[in-house]
């Protein structure tokens, strides 16, 4: 789990980098891509093969151990439950980190994303997942959060979901890890 959140950073710092590196000429943009790919091969000691889409913005890592893409489609990875709750509002997927059983997913939510998360439980419980403490609520300074973990059949998922007063957008993520026993 480490080693997502380690490459998400890395991911999400490329991101920032290759906004920056997009010209209006398709050479200039095609030229600073090939150039962003190298860096981000280069800062890898395994197989690393790096996609870059100046159109869309996407960026898309892939190693030995799975996939990272981050803007561009928007699609959740195919290792994402399909009974696993999703914002009931509109909502943008902004990354994701697919390795092997395990999935990392970031998601641009409506600001009231937080009043979802009792149903969001409730759903879960339906399909089969078993909370094994109470979800955690933090509200304070105009944010609220809420976190939630829960297990079926050796998956491991923790939810996130926060919201900001005054912003026009909240944050979910989705964390799942798959083991062995």
């Amino acid at each position: 789990m480490r080693r997502i959140v380690g490459l998400a950073v890395v991911v999400l710092a490329s991101t920032v980098l290759l906004a920056g590196c997009g010209g209006d000429d398709d050479d200039s943009s095609s030229a600073n891509d090939k150039i962003m790919e190298k860096m981000i091969e280069g800062s890898s000691d395994e197989e690393v093969e790096v996609d870059l889409d100046s159109d869309d913005g996407g960026v898309k890592i892939e190693t030995e151990d799975g996939t990272t893409v981050i803007g561009g489609s928007g699609d959740l990875p195919d290792n994402f439950p399909d009974d696993l709750p999703l914002p009931s509002g509109d909502y943008t997927v902004a990354s994701t980190t697919s390795q092997g059983d395990t999935f990392y997913v970031v998601m641009s939510t409506e600001p009231g994303v937080v009043a979802e998360g009792d149903a969001m439980v409730a759903a879960l419980a339906s399909a089969g997942f078993t909370m094994e403490e109470e979800p955690t609520k933090v509200s304070g300074g105009g944010s609220d959060t809420m976190m939630v973990s829960a297990t079926r059949d050796g998956l491991t998922v923790m939810i996130t979901l926060s919201s900001t007063e005054g912003e026009t957008n909240g944050t979910a993520m989705y964390i799942g890890e798959k083991s062995d026993s």
